[in-house]
């Protein structure tokens, strides 16, 4: 345990141990939300796990019981009347859905942390695609919070707000000569709970929402009033490997979201098997007129949006009528340069997350928690960006690795 003595706004900031970090189910990312619709509506029977992978060096096994006492806590939360009624305003939430939200918790027999052998922190949660799925944000942000809470101090936290003034002070200036949107992604990325609920308030109130247009967390958007941003995951097109043919499954799941959504929440995430075989193999016609654009992720984001701006003019589509969606570890003197170099060529707007969330003046730490099987069935994602990726089966992720080489090269 840290045992530096921090003032209060440290204290502001960073919940004590034992403190509920979690504050509402609904502290979630839309997404998580939009595709757990979906989930319900047409798989509600699909069976998943999702792995914990931690990139940094920081170990969480002497905060086991920390941790668990936080799944305890999170256990306990239901969906208030407040929120439901929100989320029942949003115009792609159906009825039926709202409805099975009403009692709906999470259930702690999916969700399994554990020391390894080699004295590591593991966790996976594995059970219905519902519980699994939204355990990710759920179990990223309590981590995350643990991780601030024993490494980080007060120092920290003022060159934190120095950090966030600077870029305040860049967006307003920027968009002096140029449209610059911009959404907040943080959402299990914050370095905590409260200090995204700070950068957020500070941002809804000091930039204008030509700029700062919403954030991807329901919970903050909710209480400041703003859009909540957001459409599918990776997840989403990986379940579709479980389900049809490896090689049908994104477009499989392009068609169920069209069905569900029928032409709301239509940004494309297109790098699950890679940009180009999105392009050559996925993205038809029909799909680049129905969807309103697509999402970056991986992979260098101004080739990519080259590949892009050719393939519409390609389908005979004016590119400056679609959005291209930049959110691949963004910051904003990057987004400055790529909205720079697409202006006029095609709508641009950008998601940054761990830039507005966790940019602290140190690096932040790098933990994920992706699908790694569904219906007993090895899925995968194959990043344009090495080390993005992440799949459990070896010979499957070959067996698909080598079905792209197939596509891009004939």
């Amino acid at each position: 345990m840290n045992t530096n003595s921090y003032n209060s706004y440290f204290d502001k900031y960073v919940t004590k141990t034992g403190e509920q970090i979690i504050p509402s189910l609904l502290y979630l990312d839309l997404y998580k939300l939009a595709m757990l619709q979906v989930y319900l509506e047409k798989f509600s029977t699909i069976w998943a796990r999702f792995d914990l992978k931690v990139r940094s060096d920081f170990n969480f096994a002497p905060y086991l019981s920390e941790i668990e006492h936080q799944l305890d806590l999170l256990c306990t939360l239901r969906f208030l009347p407040d929120e439901l009624e929100y989320c029942s305003k949003i115009r792609f939430f159906k009825k039926n859905f709202i409805n099975r939200l009403r009692g709906f918790s999470m259930d702690r027999q999916y969700i399994h942390p554990y020391i390894d052998d080699n004295g590591k922190f593991q966790c996976y949660a594995e059970g219905p695609i519902d519980q699994a799925s939204l355990y990710e944000i759920y179990v990223l942000a309590i981590l995350i919070e643990i991780y601030t809470r024993e490494t980080l101090n007060e120092e920290h936290f003022k060159k934190g707000e120095e950090i966030l003034s600077d870029n305040i002070h860049k967006i307003i200036d920027y968009s002096k000569y140029r449209l610059f949107k911009y959404s907040d992604f943080s959402c299990r990325r914050a370095a905590s709970v409260r200090w995204l609920d700070h950068i957020i308030n500070r941002m809804s109130t000091e930039i204008s929402s030509l700029n700062f247009v919403g954030t991807s967390c329901v919970y903050y958007a909710k209480k400041y009033n703003i859009t909540p941003i957001g459409t599918m995951a990776h997840e989403m097109l990986e379940l579709g490997q479980a389900i049809v043919h490896p090689f049908d499954s994104q477009e499989f799941i392009l068609k169920t979201w069209g069905d569900v959504y029928k032409g709301d929440l239509g940004i494309a995430l297109t790098d699950t098997f890679g940009i180009d075989y999105f392009i050559k193999k996925v993205f038809h016609r029909g799909y680049a007129y129905l969807f309103t654009g697509v999402r970056h992720d991986s992979g260098d984001p101004f080739e990519f949006g080259e590949k892009i701006i050719n393939m519409y003019e390609n389908f005979g589509i004016n590119p400056m009528s679609k959005t291209l969606v930049f959110s691949d570890g963004l910051t904003f003197d990057k987004a400055f340069k790529l909205c720079d170099y697409f202006n006029e060529r095609i709508i641009t707007s950008f998601g940054i997350g761990t830039n507005i969330g966790n940019d602290l003046g140190v690096k932040a730490p790098q933990i994920v928690m992706k699908m790694t099987e569904a219906e007993g069935k090895p899925v995968a994602k194959i990043s344009d960006t090495f080390g993005k990726g992440m799949c459990r089966n070896t010979n499957y992720e070959t067996f698909i690795r080598e079905h792209i080489r197939n596509v891009i090269s004939y």
